[in-house]
């Protein structure tokens, strides 16, 4: 909660932490389809939908309850 996700053509921006000072960038090699993203959504607790500037569909990332690898799921 209060995290902030930004999307843009060099994949997507996560800030660790409320304020904002921490940073994760999210590329191809984390499980994106592409790098050009053009929307970023967190549509629920630890669910995160993302749109893509080409056609490669929709992505979903999932954080699981209580830890563990995000999971990711790719829709066309």
């Amino acid at each position: 909660e209060g995290r902030i996700w930004a999307a843009g053509n060099r994949g997507v921006l996560q800030s660790l932490d409320a304020r904002g000072e921490r940073w994760r960038r999210w590329t191809e090699k984390d499980g994106l389809q592409s790098r050009a993203v053009w929307a970023a959504r967190e549509t629920r607790p630890g669910e995160i939908w993302m749109g893509y500037m080409e056609s490669f569909g929709i992505s979903r990332l999932r954080f699981p309850p209580g830890g563990g690898a995000p999971v990711w799921s790719h829709f066309t």
